[in-house]
């Protein structure tokens, strides 16, 4: 079980603590994976994705990991970029897209809304070469909060936090 005082823990359980009970469940990783102290915050919305946070070796990062592959690492781990980032995800602003060629993933890239005033954009191909047959597949996880449809439920988009 990771230290429950390390700033990430600490950072984590008190965004985690804001949402509305019963919005999310959160759960430690398993720290034989090999990625040191980590997180998993599961939103019970169908079809919400799950949030998996963990500590770099360098005590003043961390590494978030939405939805199937999109991860950013080397970010700077403080109580707010926690917060920010895991809004961000929990109010919608996560976009995940998929080059497919048939049934085979060619490439991946995501990009994160972060408090309304950046976009993270991740992927695992800079460039992309037109191959027939092929296409982009976007998927945007639902929020975490708000009612169905409602595209900013907490005001991280538009930079009005709660």
């Amino acid at each position: 079980m990771p230290d429950p005082t390390t700033p990430l823990a600490t950072a984590l359980r008190d965004w985690f603590a804001s949402l509305p009970p019963g919005t999310a469940t959160l759960s430690a990783l398993d720290p034989d994976a090999g990625e040191g102290e980590g997180f998993l915050v599961t939103p019970t919305r169908p079809g919400a994705a799950a949030i998996r946070l963990w500590a770099e070796t360098s005590p003043e990062y961390f590494t978030l990991q939405v939805g199937s592959a999109a991860r950013w690492e080397q970010r700077p781990l403080s109580a707010a970029t926690v917060r920010r980032m895991c809004d961000s995800v929990a109010c919608g602003g996560f976009l995940e897209e998929t080059w497919k060629l048939g049934s085979l993933t060619l490439a991946r890239r995501a990009s994160l809304i972060v408090g309304g005033e950046s976009t993270l954009r991740w992927g695992t191909l800079n460039r992309v070469f037109p191959i027939p047959f092929s296409h982009w597949e976007r998927r945007a996880p639902d929020a975490w909060l708000g009612e169905p449809g409602d595209p900013d439920p907490i005001g991280v988009a538009s930079g009005r936090e709660r």
